[in-house]
């Protein structure tokens, strides 16, 4: 692999030669528009930071420096707020997020037609860059209706000329709203992963199961939104 690889750049900028070893075990979509790459470099990062911190003991926990935030973001945009690992309103390319401590816990499904999206050709193909901001977020992100309602009434810029590039996303698109109990229905990031969200666990299950039925060659999965079940171990500060 080479540096096009976020792992191994992410191991070139923060430990340069080291004697390390990677094994990634891929479950998501190549190219699916949820942050898998991003993921990844972020899981390297926490990786690298740990040992380095274990090896000079001088390694502490909290967030990443402002020098080293700025290295990640340089690997990705989406990476550091995946160092983070946890819910977050992000603005500008990626640079600029807020924690979101008290999100309301909603059950989701995520649907890829198994077609994957180059992310610069969908913004390439952006006809209108300069939309209106999003709304202000809603004051009680913690209350599921009012946040259900709020995400109802958002956009994605990127999903038209995403379904440009790969016309399928509006098969997926309709085939998540259709389930039972769907309350809201979008396109991840720049395609070609669609998700739908729920009010109940069971009724997000049972929607993942007609919809991989339906479509056995389709990638389906239902989960859930909270910031709770993070994966991610503390962290630990690492210098550049």
């Amino acid at each position: 692999m080479g540096l096009d690889n976020s792992i191994i750049r992410t191991a070139a900028e923060f430990w340069p030669d080291s004697p390390i070893r990677f094994e990634l075990v891929k479950r998501l979509p190549v190219a699916a528009g949820i942050g898998g790459g991003s993921a990844d470099a972020a899981a390297a990062f926490r990786g690298i930071a740990r040992l380095l911190a274990k090896k000079s003991a001088h390694g502490n926990a909290g967030i990443p420096s402002e020098d080293t935030m700025r290295t990640l973001f340089s690997i990705g945009a989406d990476v550091p707020v995946c160092v983070l690992s946890k819910p977050a309103r992000v603005r500008g390319m990626g640079q600029h997020f807020e924690p979101i401590p008290d999100l309301a816990r909603l059950p989701i499904v995520l649907a890829n037609p198994r077609v994957p999206l180059s992310t610069p050709a969908v913004f390439k193909a952006l006809e209108q860059k300069n939309n209106p901001p999003m709304p202000a977020f809603p004051d009680r992100p913690g209350d599921p209706e009012k946040l259900l309602s709020w995400l109802a009434s958002q956009r994605n810029d990127l999903q038209s000329p995403a379904i440009a590039h790969a016309p399928v996303i509006e098969t997926v698109l309709s085939g998540l709203a259709s389930t039972d109990g769907c309350a809201v229905a979008r396109m991840s990031g720049s395609g070609a992963t669609c998700f739908g969200l729920y009010r109940t666990a069971p009724e997000a299950d049972a929607a993942a199961a007609a919809l991989g039925a339906e479509h056995p060659d389709w990638w389906v999965a239902s989960s859930c939104l909270d910031g709770q079940d993070s994966a991610a171990p503390q962290l630990i500060r690492a210098t550049t």
